[in-house]
């Protein structure tokens, strides 16, 4: 939990190795500097990171999504593509799939951000 005061936020990071720190000190990376910058706001931040290093967009709709608390997020990061560009995944199969991640999110919570 980041911050304190109010009700919560919920804040959940979907995504590759960008959002995990891999390589990196996870305290110093996206998902943990962007809960704590919600968190100057005088909110507490729950911050739920289903991130995997080695991840592609796909991999966020198949195997991150079904796995996340989609019912109680109020913002979500999705981190993802690198793997995608590495991996010359078709752009149109990337831009599919972040459409039914999005559509997804939409779905499980309006209230998303």
């Amino acid at each position: 939990m980041f911050g304190v005061g109010g009700e919560s936020l919920h804040y959940l990071a979907l995504g590759d190795s960008t959002a995990v720190a891999e390589g990196g000190d996870y305290e110093q990376g996206i998902a943990v500097e962007t809960a704590r910058h919600l968190a100057r706001g005088g909110r507490g931040v729950e911050l739920t990171n289903v991130a995997v290093s080695g991840a592609r967009v796909h991999d966020v709709l198949t195997e991150q999504l079904p796995r996340a608390d989609l019912a109680h997020a109020d913002l979500v990061l999705v981190d993802a593509g690198a793997n995608d560009v590495i991996h010359l995944t078709r752009s149109g199969a990337v831009a599919r799939d972040l459409e039914r991640i999005v559509e997804t999110l939409l779905r499980a919570n309006c209230r998303m951000k």
